[in-house]
């Protein structure tokens, strides 16, 4: 299944965590990517992955991070 795509680069704090927020509220199958910018906005957003009990995998392409946040367990359940 193709992954849903939330660009969040050059927003700052809170703006990330509430896109990944909204957007995983929308997911119903398979997994989200994040694109993210900045530090302290990866950390939040992997911090609220894991707050929301989702597991995740970041990934550093030069200045830019791509966070994966899946559902845990069966693909077609919500946590």
């Amino acid at each position: 299944m193709e992954a849903l795509t939330v660009d969040v680069r050059g927003l700052a704090c809170p703006l990330p965590v509430v896109r990944v927020k909204k957007a995983l509220e929308g997911v119903c199958r398979g997994p989200l990517v994040v694109l993210v910018d900045d530090p302290v906005a990866k950390e939040n957003v992997l911090r609220f992955a894991v707050y929301a009990g989702w597991s995740h995998h970041c990934e550093q392409a030069g200045r830019d991070y791509r966070i994966t946040i899946e559902r845990p367990g069966d693909p077609g359940e919500r946590p």
